[in-house]
């Protein structure tokens, strides 16, 4: 990996562009980059990273990474051109950022954005522009993660000394990934998933055996003894003998459970049979027995009722004496309350009479009130009260008003004229009013017929000027349809490119696949050429490559699993299997066959170029709206010109309305002139018919003195004859009643004392009411009927002959024995249940058992292949007593790596600290780590090892510093690595003594005679007389800025 050239935009503290070209800087093999603190000097580092990654060391997001020094509209970027795995490449990535909004106010968030550009051939060739495939395809190449990167070629501030002191795990996963070793980790999984798949095989058995051993304990109620109950622990063998023994124990008695049941239950059998007959005794004389008991307690309650029985019986015969005289007192109460009504009634009508001819606001007569609600009174005079109040003035009172009637309705018909002539006066004076509004609301429209007519004036004019606009207004909506369309169908083009990239990653990665397959070929043929040539000798034919014709030590085929260098290859080709010899045909199968996945992985990159060459025209002509925000411009710019076409088409109304209102004007002042002419024509008329209502009304006040109308004093005069009448009549009445009521009196009295009664009182005392009567009756029938029916239960002859037999013998109670046969019966159910319960348990034991001994026959060879599996996996994963180092396969591997970095770094941690400190890999854990890639450092003057926590500031930097070119070394040299042609050092000499600083710039400066290219990023001011080749990283206001200088060493 050797850098080329690194520009950045915006980027950090740089506000504008600023490039670094690595190629001078290669040439020199060593570069120092200074400034001042907080120029930017670890920035640049961060623009490699984020070049290579996306992502930044420390702390610092990737979404903050905009300089805040740029323009608002300035676009952040970082170019990286390097040569990675022997190709050229140029990468091209933009974080997440916010530009300004093309129109209003506000931003518009930026994706991130990334673009892989294959410069290898010496053409520009887009390999990918998505952001997960440009990452996948550095990965790829790189070989490491960004930490791994971080650890060991760009060690930035505050982490120089990370892969140092480490954790043995941590380690692991850095050095696994530098020297390829994976395949050992494979094995690793590969054993463990086998002993889970035993283990698991083991454990069916297991479930068996103690699903049986559960089911025995829960079908025989016993507990599984404690040598039975951890499986995992015991021996089949001796399990199964155990097994045997207790699971015959438990048949047994279970055996002995059945017979003790079944005697139980003949027992059980011959006590219900018992019980069951005199329950029947029982339950057939209760009946007869109950009958009589309840018969004696019914005649004992009639006695204590006797007295009650005797007074209804006197009561019921008063009663049908006293109904003989109840109709005739009956038909007198009817006289008694006719009489009291028509007395009222009389009353009442002469009230409402004297009422109605009282003055107005003298006090009314309730009961007149109450006589008629409907009786209004007006007036009447003295005479008229007086006449009403002898009996024998009522009739010639009554001829003076038939000649008052008489005379009032003579007057009727000038009454009827006055009221026409006062309507149509204020019909008259209706009109008037009705000219005067409808010249005030004429007034109020002719006001605003002027503002209306400007109103209307100036919607003509602006109606023209838009409609005016309507060309223009056409062409940018053409052009906002063409925007529209193109972002609309950017989502479509953007996913099409997306899954055309995909496709030729996939194509590209079985591309690179074939080519393995390829590679891995060629290797295993280089391996088995020595036995191809062999097998091509032939006796007394000269050799192809020695030309001799003695054969005398002839290959032997080697074998496949036999030595270490073939074990490796075999396990990551094909696990399982040996290494078959590779014909020259094999080969040339395998070259065909990434011929044709190259073909089709061009042909694919081809279709995903083309798919993002018609996506960048898609945005090129969507001018960077999304397809809502063109939507809603194209909508905008249309409704716009619709409103324009609408007002074209609306434009002769409105010159139309215009003129109407123009006109409008001129009818409303010839209106105003016919109304005022009209309104003064009514306001002559209504004189008129005034004059003519006052005369005709003076006439009818002399005639209707007291009242308001003739209707009105004619109405009263009918009214006062009307009462007058009924007065009379009412009187009549209540003379005829009295006669009636004295004789009907006399003769009910005389009734009452023929039946036995004193008087009339004394009669209706007797009477009893209807449902007093049925009461009685009911009670008198009832008791008469039940002590009839208790003496005849009592001279049963079947009682009789009950009860002579029962001498001698207490009559049992069928409700107890019905309990007591019912438990019985019960328990004879649960015993016979349980005889056929412990029956069938003896059986199912049995069954039990003979599946326990095949289940644990079955289990023994599973668990003896388990234990040897485990043993093994546990083995190579570092676990168990087996191994000692507890170290797994790959950490054994990757602790011999360690070893070579080890000795590589001490190499030159000899010369910088005067072969005091010599680095050391321990087997001690730390922290409850897996123990083997541990790291110690060697004190040679107090002669102990020492945690590498515990060196001071400086001599940790040399130690890392050490540690790291000799990690770079190893890895360089190791043929499945990655070599590291590029190193980073930021910070971390200003903890150095002067002569410890001599040392560890002659490792570093030694390290060009390797090709290798060292950057070390420092403000110690000592560091530019040393170094001559300099990048100066300068600060300011308007942002940080990068110079090339070059100073005399």
């Amino acid at each position: 990996m050797r850098f080329h050239r690194l520009s950045v935009t915006a980027f950090g503290p740089y506000a504008g562009t600023e490039v670094i070209d690595f190629e001078s800087l290669n040439a020199a093999g060593i570069f120092l980059m200074t400034g001042k603190t907080g120029a930017g000097k670890t920035s640049l580092l961060d623009a490699v990273c984020f070049a290579l990654y996306g992502v930044v060391p420390g702390e610092r997001g990737v979404k903050s990474l905009r300089s805040h020094h740029a323009s608002a509209d300035a676009r952040p970027e970082v170019v990286l051109e390097l040569t990675l795995g022997g190709r050229r490449l140029r990468i091209h990535r933009t974080p997440e950022w916010h530009r300004p909004k093309k129109r209003g106010t506000g931003t518009t968030k930026e994706q991130a954005a990334a673009r892989l550009v294959d410069l290898t051939d010496g053409h520009e060739r887009l390999v990918s522009h998505r952001i997960q495939e440009v990452g996948h395809e550095l990965r790829e190449l790189l070989g490491m993660t960004s930490e791994q990167f971080m650890q060991v070629v760009l060690l930035p501030q505050g982490r120089f000394q990370t892969f140092l002191r480490a954790t043995s795990d941590e380690r692991q996963q850095v050095l696994q990934t530098l020297f390829a070793t994976q395949r050992f980790s494979r094995i690793e999984d590969w054993m463990h998933d086998e002993a889970r798949r035993l283990r698991d095989r083991s454990a069916d058995g297991e479930r068996r055996v103690g699903h049986l051993l559960g089911a025995l304990s829960n079908r025989a109620g016993v507990a599984v003894p404690e040598a039975l109950g951890d499986l995992a622990r015991g021996d089949v063998d001796a399990l199964s003998e155990k097994a045997a023994a207790w699971a015959d124990t438990v048949v047994t008695a279970a055996a002995e459970r059945a017979v003790a049941a079944a005697r139980d239950a003949d027992e059980a059998r011959s006590t219900l049979t018992d019980l069951e007959a005199r329950l029947a005794r029982a339950e057939r004389e209760s009946p007869t027995l109950r009958r009589r008991d309840e018969a004696l307690r019914t005649l004992a309650a009639l006695e204590d009722r006797a007295e009650e029985l005797t007074g209804a019986r006197t009561g019921l015969a008063a009663h049908a004496r006293a109904a003989t005289v109840a109709p005739l007192a009956d038909s007198l109460d009817v006289l008694d309350r006719a009489l009291a009504e028509a007395r009222s009634g009389a009353a009442r009508r002469r009230s409402a009479l004297r009422a109605h001819l009282a003055p107005p606001g003298a006090d009314r007569d309730p009961a007149g009130d109450r006589a008629d609600q409907d009786d209004r009174p007006e007036s009447t005079d003295g005479d008229d009260r007086a006449a009403l109040e002898g009996r024998d003035n009522l009739g010639a009172h009554r001829d003076a008003l038939l000649n008052r009637v008489a005379e009032l309705r003579r007057l009727a018909p000038l009454a009827e004229e006055v009221v026409e002539r006062r309507r149509r006066l204020e019909l008259t004076r209706a009109a008037v009013a009705e000219h005067t509004a409808d010249l005030d609301a004429l007034a109020t429209e002719m006001a605003a017929l002027p503002q209306r007519r400007s109103s209307v004036a100036a919607a003509v004019s602006e109606a023209r000027e838009r409609a005016a606009a309507r060309e223009g207004l056409a062409r940018e909506v053409a052009t906002a349809r063409r925007r529209h369309e193109a972002a609309a169908a950017e989502p479509a083009a953007r996913a099409e490119a997306e899954r055309l990239a995909a496709l030729a990653l996939t194509a590209r990665e079985d591309a690179a696949a074939a080519h393995e397959e390829h590679l891995a070929l060629f290797e295993r043929r280089l391996l088995g050429m020595a036995d191809e040539l062999a097998r091509q000798l032939e006796p007394g034919e000269p050799c192809t490559v020695c030309g001799s014709r003695d054969h005398p030590a002839v290959e032997a085929p080697d074998d496949p699993h036999g030595d270490e260098l073939t074990l490796p290859l075999t396990v990551s080709l094909l696990p399982g299997r040996p290494v078959a010899v590779v014909t020259e045909a094999d080969q040339a199968a395998s070259l065909a066959r990434h011929a044709r996945a190259q073909e089709r992985a061009d042909a694919a990159r081809s279709a995903a170029d083309a798919a993002a060459t018609a996506l960048a025209l898609l945005e090129q002509q969507a001018e960077g709206r999304s397809e809502a925000d063109a939507r809603t411009e194209r909508d905008a710019v249309t409704a716009a010109l619709d409103a324009a076409e609408a007002a074209a088409a609306e434009l002769p109304d409105l010159v139309a309305r215009l003129e109407s209102v123009e006109h409008e004007q001129t009818r409303s002042a010839a209106t105003r002139d016919g109304l005022v002419q009209a309104r003064r024509e009514h306001e002559l008329r209504a004189d008129r018919l005034a004059e003519e209502l006052t005369a005709e009304e003076q006439v009818l006040a002399a005639a209707t003195v007291g009242h308001a109308s003739v209707e009105e004093a004619l109405a009263h005069e009918q009214r006062t004859l009307h009462l007058v009448d009924a007065v009379t009549a009412a009187e009549q009445e209540v003379a005829a009643l009295e006669g009636q009521r004295a004789t009907a009196a006399a003769q009910t009295h005389e009734l009452a004392v023929a039946h036995g009664f004193a008087d009339l009182a004394d009669a209706r005392a007797a009477l009893l009411p209807a449902d007093r009567v049925a009461l009685h009756t009911r009670l008198v029938d009832e008791l008469d009927r039940v002590a009839e029916k208790a003496r005849h239960t009592l001279e049963d002859p079947d009682a009789l002959a009950l009860l002579a037999s029962l001498e001698g013998r207490t009559p049992e109670d069928p409700t107890t024995l019905g309990s007591m046969t019912a438990q019985a019966r019960g328990h004879a159910a649960r015993v016979s249940d349980l005889r056929a319960t412990t029956a069938d348990a003896d059986a199912a034991l049995t069954r039990l058992a003979e599946d326990l001994t095949t289940a644990l026959t079955a289990w023994a060879p599973h668990q003896a292949r388990h234990a040897t599996a485990d043993r093994l996996a546990r083995l190579v994963r570092g676990m168990g007593s087996d191994n000692q180092l507890q170290m797994r396969l790959s950490s054994y591997v990757l602790a011999t790596r360690l070893d070579q970095v080890l000795d590589a770094a001490n190499e030159r941690l000899a010369q910088m600290r005067d072969h005091r400190y010599e680095l050391q890999r321990t087997s001690r854990g730390r922290g409850g780590t897996r123990v083997g890639l541990g790291l110690e450092v060697l004190d040679a003057w107090t002669g102990q090892a020492r945690d590498a926590a515990t060196l001071s500031g400086g001599e940790t930097f040399v130690v890392s510093l050490a540690l790291a070119l000799g990690l770079a070394d190893v890895v360089g040299e190791e043929s499945g690595g990655t070599r590291v042609d590029t190193l980073f050092v930021d910070e971390g000499f200003s903890a150095l003594d002067p002569d410890t600083l001599d040392d560890v710039m002659d490792r570093i400066d030694a390290l060009r005679a390797g090709g290798r290219t060292v950057g070390v990023v420092s403000h110690v001011s000592e560091l530019r007389t040393r170094i001559p080749t300099q990048l100066h990283v300068e600060s300011s206001r308007a942002g940080s800025t990068v110079r090339m200088a070059s100073t005399v060493a």
